[in-house]
């Protein structure tokens, strides 16, 4: 059974096996204008690590953390793949895989020393809504999320978050963005006895054997998002 419906300009697609929540912010005809024939630099600032989040049946049963992939190479593989495709459309001068690009909140990028481009293609974690279980919590980039209520069997969900944003590096200004969030049923959980870094708070724990059956179907998933985000702004 699917339903959709239209909400500030945002789309949101439900189905019993996957959900996908997507926004974006930007003209793909202008953008097409604008960067024909420029340069592009790409860099990605989703982070090492996964998102775990258990949501309990209150907010004292609510659980948080984070787990490392160092060895998943996350931001690497998104750059990759936003270069592979901007660069077989032949639209632009030059793309370049940028690492240590730095933000400050919702400020324009800054770009290494010694580096220039005419725009900045930025991937960061996308901060979406509970539309899962729709409760008062949120969840975030590349992760799990789990939910147990009033005894129940525990729900538990992969998920990718990304937004993508294109910046003018010459005029100081964001072109616009696109999000999207997409999550899916998983067949292991998440158990407790963890420690969120820098509090005493409990944290979820999810097995190294279960992350593995995790790796490729995440990344596929991101991969296919980043194609999707891409042709909505109109760069590919």
């Amino acid at each position: 059974m699917r339903g959709f419906k239209r909400t500030w300009g945002c789309l949101f697609l439900t189905s019993m096996a996957l959900i996908v929540a997507g926004c974006a912010s930007i003209d793909p005809q202008a953008v097409q204008s604008q960067t024909r024939g420029k340069t592009i630099a790409v860099a990605s600032a989703l982070g090492p690590e996964l998102n775990l989040t258990w949501v309990g049946t209150t907010i004292f049963n609510n659980q948080f953390g984070t787990r490392p992939v160092p060895d998943w190479r996350i931001d690497e593989q998104a750059a990759i793949y936003v270069s592979q495709s901007l660069t077989s459309g032949q639209r632009y001068a030059a793309v370049n895989v940028l690492q240590g690009v730095s933000r400050k909140g919702s400020t324009v990028p800054v770009l290494p020393a010694g580096t220039t481009a005419d725009f900045l293609l930025l991937i960061e974690q996308y901060d979406a809504d509970d539309p899962i279980w729709n409760t008062n919590q949120s969840f975030n980039g590349l992760g799990i999320a789990q939910r147990t209520f009033m005894g129940l069997a525990p729900q538990a969900h992969g998920h990718v978050g990304v937004t993508i944003e294109l910046f003018d590096m010459l005029k100081g200004a964001s072109v616009g963005r696109s999000s999207e969030f997409a999550n899916w049923p998983i067949n292991f959980r998440l158990s407790s006895g963890g420690t969120a870094s820098l509090t005493t708070n409990p944290a979820p724990l999810v097995k190294d054997s279960d992350l593995e059956t995790l790796r490729e179907p995440m990344l596929d998933r991101l991969r296919a998002m980043i194609e999707k985000l891409l042709g909505e702004m109109g760069l590919r």
